[in-house]
């Protein structure tokens, strides 16, 4: 009879880690799947980039974007793929000063880990952004995380786009060593790149 009811304790231990690992699971789901919500408003003419600014294509996912001479551009895939150049990559990513964007491009397998799927804790929402990539208006939901202890600030926007891709990005700052103007700066350039962004036919 003991040794039952040890049976019937093990397996109920197993089935609450199993119930509590799910439970964390789904939560962490749903905040990234927050992050995918975008609304499309109306079509806007080209912004034309700053001149010295320099021409990124991608031959393989069949899009293009500018950005300002310096700016890091690597492959992101994750896969086999890895070390191809950028250009021929599923993911690519940006990186600049207190930001970084990446495009998973739309002839990619699903399963590819391109984008962040496990943010952690902390999170709490941010204010919803219209920013336009190509010549399309997208609302986008996000979230961000800011410790007043250290002056640490992190958001993160996720928008899929009519296009098929999908792209996600990121302002990171240390307010005891940045300013808040520089947050401001690192998401004007982050909107100023994406609304570069173009599909190539």
């Amino acid at each position: 009879m003991g040794s039952i009811i040890v049976v019937i304790l093990i397996g109920l231990a197993f089935w609450a880690g199993f119930y509590y690992q799910n439970k964390i699971k789904v939560a962490k789901s749903k905040v990234i799947n927050q992050q995918k919500t975008s609304a499309i408003e109306v079509t806007k003419p080209v912004v034309k980039a700053p001149n010295d600014w320099k021409t990124f294509e991608n031959s393989a996912q069949k899009y293009s974007f500018r950005s300002p001479a310096g700016t890091s551009i690597l492959n992101a895939d994750t896969t086999e793929k890895q070390k191809q150049p950028a250009k021929l990559s599923n993911c690519v990513k940006i990186t600049v000063k207190n930001a970084t964007i990446v495009i998973a491009g739309k002839f990619i397998d699903d399963n590819t880990p391109c984008l962040r799927n496990d943010l952690g804790n902390g999170w709490q929402d941010a204010p919803r952004e219209k920013i336009m990539i190509g010549q399309i208006d997208y609302e986008v939901s996000g979230i961000k995380k800011e410790l007043a202890s250290t002056g640490y600030y992190e958001d993160y926007y996720r928008v899929n786009l009519v296009s098929g891709e999908e792209i996600e990005y990121s302002v990171l700052v240390n307010k005891q060593y940045n300013n808040l103007d520089d947050i401001d700066q690192a998401k004007n350039l982050v909107h100023q790149i994406l609304e570069n962004f173009s599909v190539i036919k």
